[in-house]
């Protein structure tokens, strides 16, 4: 069973970008056994990457809480998420498509969430700021160790 690491950020909106840095630099690195995906999506937009024939799913992410240094990567859960307040369905967060999935049985994998503390996702056009990208290094180790061990989860199943 393989590991699929979603990687979500739009690059056009300064340190959003940082998901698809981080995946074409795991991309690049060609993991046996792990499909990385770069996506801009967001809502029901993401519901065929999230469902599938695989054991894991890693969700990298940006995520602005206000309450760490930049570039710091927080592992969470789907409660940490909570639910998405959107003004459609198409604004649906992770967690409610986790449970639609679930209700229509439809198979799910193992969800394991990286987000990366950013500063800015809303400048168009806009750098990823410098203390993020200084952090890039480390934001991908860390990705990296998760991967290897869900690799190891996955080889014990």
């Amino acid at each position: 069973m393989e590991i699929r690491v979603l990687c979500l950020g739009n690059e056009l909106l300064a340190d959003d970008a940082i998901g698809v840095q981080i995946g074409r630099q795991l991309s690049a690195l060609r993991l046996p056994n792990v499909n990385v995906v770069i996506s801009a999506l967001s809502g029901l937009h993401l519901f065929d990457e999230i469902c599938g024939e695989f054991a894991t799913l890693i969700i990298v992410d940006s995520i602005r809480t206000g309450e760490a240094e930049l570039g710091t990567v927080h592992r969470l859960s789907l409660a940490e998420i909570g639910h998405t307040a959107g003004t459609s369905p198409h604004s649906s967060g992770l967690p409610e498509l986790v449970a639609i999935a679930q209700a229509l049985h439809l198979p799910m994998p193992k969800i394991h969430i990286l987000a990366v503390e950013v500063g800015d996702c809303t400048t168009l056009g806009g750098p990823v700021s410098r203390d993020v990208e200084s952090a890039m290094p480390a934001i991908l180790e860390q990705v990296r160790m998760e991967i290897a061990q869900c690799t190891t989860e996955v080889e014990h199943v």
